[in-house]
């Protein structure tokens, strides 16, 4: 059983999941589980294929993501959109990390 103090480069996830999640700062188990699906899908190169390894270890280790504040779950896919969205209109206004 993976306790929330465990390391992801301890854990069995892809070396790629671990390396997008430690490049978003998200080190350890428990900090996996304090974010939402819309927490990993804004961060870089993680997408719907990477939340749905991330989410199926989680199940396997009887584990899961924080939900979202208001209690509803959009799926990942619709998140991908509204992400590339907003990046796009971040681009336009200039911004260079869009």
């Amino acid at each position: 059983m993976n306790k929330p103090e465990t390391m992801l480069v301890e854990t069995s996830l892809s070396v790629r999941i671990i390396n997008l999640l430690l490049y978003g700062g998200v080190a350890s188990v428990g900090n996996l589980c304090s974010k939402t699906n819309v927490d990993l899908l804004m961060l870089p190169n993680f997408g719907v294929l990477s939340l749905r390894e991330v989410e199926r270890w989680l199940s396997e280790n009887s584990l899961q993501l924080r939900s979202a504040s208001n209690g509803s779950y959009y799926s990942p896919a619709a998140l991908k959109l509204e992400n590339a969205r907003l990046r796009a209109k971040l681009a336009e206004l200039g911004y260079s990390d869009a």
